[in-house]
């Protein structure tokens, strides 16, 4: 979640907390603020979002800016993606305005920016293994963007030559949330030296994994 702190005196910050619905308790896991206040508050909007990969992407803007010999807060708004293991900037983007400032403090008068999202050209496929002894083929797969509900996916297993070997259906997980797949493949395939994994989804948008069976 993004945390504005509104109304307390400190800086905004990108938050993760743990939700103990059972004793009603909740526990913060991480956090991150952009600068110190008040040049890291934001009283509105401001985003804070999972990433596949496990970083964080955020959208800030400062209620006040500072000049370049003071606190170095030039910009009106940015969207950034954070190492959570880190805490370190995986990537930077920020939006300048027209508005300059010289001084220690300056009203910050220019874009503001609500929220930002990711998008990947292909859905991303993690982990994808064979295994030999059970005649089972496993990948992990998302979406190449963050949708609200399921979204209908499809995988195609062929030989090293392109010839199809087996297919099938499934859902993406809404929100980003990982979706599981597992298949059988028939024995007599072992024979052959690898697989491709072509997983697609409902636009047509493909990822090719390569596969060794082991």
């Amino acid at each position: 979640m993004f945390d504005n702190q509104y109304g307390t005196g400190n800086s905004s910050r990108m938050l993760i907390v743990h939700v103990d619905e059972v004793n009603k308790k909740m526990t913060e896991r991480w956090s991150y603020s952009f600068h110190e206040f008040p040049w890291g508050y934001s009283p509105f909007y401001g985003d804070n979002d999972r990433l596949p990969t496990g970083n964080l992407l955020s959208s800030f803007w400062p209620i006040v800016k500072s000049g370049s010999k003071y606190q170095d807060v030039m910009y009106d708004c940015r969207a950034s993606e954070i190492d959570r293991s880190s805490s370190k900037k995986a990537w930077d983007m920020k939006v300048y305005g027209k508005g300059e400032c010289e001084d220690h403090i300056c009203d910050s008068l220019g874009w503001r920016m609500y929220s930002v999202e990711r998008f990947y050209e292909t859905p991303l496929v993690h982990n994808a293994t064979c295994d030999a002894t059970n005649m089972i083929i496993s990948f992990v797969a998302h979406n190449n963007f963050k949708q609200n509900n399921e979204a209908l996916g499809s995988y195609n297993l062929t030989n090293a030559m392109g010839v199809p070997i087996t297919s099938g259906a499934f859902n993406f997980s809404a929100h980003w949330r990982p979706a599981y797949i597992s298949f059988p493949f028939n024995s007599s395939d072992l024979s052959l030296k690898g697989f491709i994994l072509i997983v697609m989804n409902q636009w047509g948008d493909i990822k090719n994994s390569y596969l060794d069976c082991v």
